[in-house]
């Protein structure tokens, strides 16, 4: 009975407070706010509030260091629920950009504010366009901007670490830049796929050092697929102990 309230409040926060942001977004970026001093802030407050009514509190982690503007990397985390992006807009200060399905770009209000913020959409079933989302994006993270590809492509449906999808690698590749590997757990226990919230959790990210591409060649990208991988493994298992640590009453690490 409180899992069908906790959604119905989720909802309704959403159908107001997202026409709200998405309108701040979109029109503090037409008045030249590139850089998200307003709309990101604005965005922050949405994403905390949205994880705060689902119950998935708090938001802790392991390793984040932030995002450096000058040294630009391509986050690649886990992702098991549409709560992950959210978790990692909690915890960092400063905007990235995110390769994400087209489908969420048609959704009135948050697909425009997705497309001011320069969020990327990307149709995985035809080729040619998702190789001009992923050069777009490489342009964008060689101009300095960090960018989040989720190299599963789509939300695991058993909460276990799916197949990648060689996009995002080639997206950093061709950008030259570091992949951040990040391990997410909670979040597929507060919000499975689907769109019933089944249960509070604390969300634990433990983030991994970042896997440099630079000399890696094309042809090797195979084996950057399998080294991230392992690492991200590792890093899941890690984020699951720090979660089940954290419900149980012990455990104290960054709150985002």
């Amino acid at each position: 009975m409180m899992t069908r309230l906790t959604t119905a409040i989720l909802y309704l926060f959403l159908a107001v407070f997202t026409v709200l942001v998405s309108t701040v977004i979109v029109v503090t970026r037409v008045f030249g706010d590139v850089d998200g001093r307003i709309w990101y802030p604005a965005t922050r407050w949405w994403a905390r509030s949205v994880l705060r009514i689902a119950g998935a509190q708090p938001v802790v982690s392991k390793g984040w260091k932030g995002l450096d503007p000058r040294y630009p990397v391509v986050l690649m985390p886990s992702h098991q629920s549409h709560l992950d992006g959210l978790s990692l807009i909690a915890l960092s200060d400063r905007p990235f950009r995110v390769v994400g399905k087209r489908s969420l770009f048609f959704f009135p209000f948050f697909g425009q504010a997705l497309l001011a913020a320069g969020h990327i959409p990307i149709t995985r079933d035809r080729r040619e366009k998702a190789f001009a989302s992923i050069e777009r994006a490489a342009e964008m993270a060689r101009a300095g901007r960090h960018v989040l590809v989720f190299p599963e492509g789509q939300r695991s449906r058993d909460g276990v670490l799916g197949p990648f999808k060689k996009g995002g690698f080639v997206l950093a590749l061709k950008a030259g830049l570091p992949i951040l590997p990040i391990g997410i757990a909670g979040t597929y226990d507060v919000l499975p796929p689907g769109w019933w919230v089944r249960d509070s959790s604390p969300v634990c990210v433990v983030v991994g050092d970042p896997i440099e591409t630079a000399g890696v060649a094309f042809e090797d990208r195979d084996e950057l697929v399998a080294r991230v991988r392992a690492r991200m493994v590792a890093l899941c298992a890690e984020a699951e102990a720090m979660r089940l640590e954290h419900r149980s009453g012990g455990g104290s690490s960054r709150a985002g």
